[in-house]
């Protein structure tokens, strides 16, 4: 589809350009002829070089557009990805939870440190959930998972595609209840459990 608007638009340039030419051409044959008409031909001018550079303008942004509707779409699955990801996680540690319910409930577990390789075993795919990027906390306030952006080097657009999606998928900005949505912070969280 781009490549049909791409050849549109150049059937669009190619009519004032070769209208230029034929008037830049005239007054290099006929300079006596033009002359008289050295207003209109200028005017003429003027609007064509006004009309090319238009359509030059909208040509670039038909043939940018499939590279940003692909930036777009594919920051929009890393988004899916990593919500996802960390859905998969909260599972993970639900399953983990019952596997070792006495050791949580008696505080085997270290509080406010990042325990994500306690999950691998809940986890199809465990070697992805590094601990620089994933995050499983049990806090006190909660159980967490997060994803580490920055760590991930993923951009802004990932950052705007998570932002409007973080009411609905229960993001949060910081592994506390009370704190906001998700908007644009290194770390997006989402809670796992409530504290007891």
């Amino acid at each position: 589809m781009p490549a049909k608007d791409t050849g549109l638009n150049m059937k669009k340039l190619i009519a004032p350009v070769l209208a230029l030419c034929i008037v830049l051409g005239f007054l290099a044959v006929q300079p006596k002829i033009a002359s008289g008409y050295d207003d209109a031909l200028l005017q003429e001018i003027r609007s064509l070089r006004e009309e090319i550079a238009e359509l030059r303008y909208e040509l670039r942004a038909t043939q940018d557009a499939p590279g940003i509707v692909q930036n777009v779409a594919q920051d929009a699955q890393d988004a899916s990805s990593i919500i996802g990801d960390l859905n998969s996680m909260i599972s993970a540690s639900m399953m983990f939870f019952a596997d070792n319910m006495d050791d949580v409930m008696s505080g085997q577990f270290p509080l406010n440190t990042n325990i994500v390789s306690y999950l691998t075993t809940y986890l199809t795919n465990p070697r992805r959930f590094s601990d620089d990027i994933y995050i499983f906390g049990i806090m006190d306030n909660g159980w967490w998972v997060g994803f580490n952006l920055r760590n991930a080097g993923k951009g802004e657009g990932v950052r705007e595609s998570l932002r409007s999606r973080a009411r609905e998928a229960g993001l949060y900005s910081a592994s506390d209840p009370d704190a906001d949505d998700y908007t644009d912070q290194d770390i997006v969280w989402k809670m796992a459990r409530q504290a007891w």
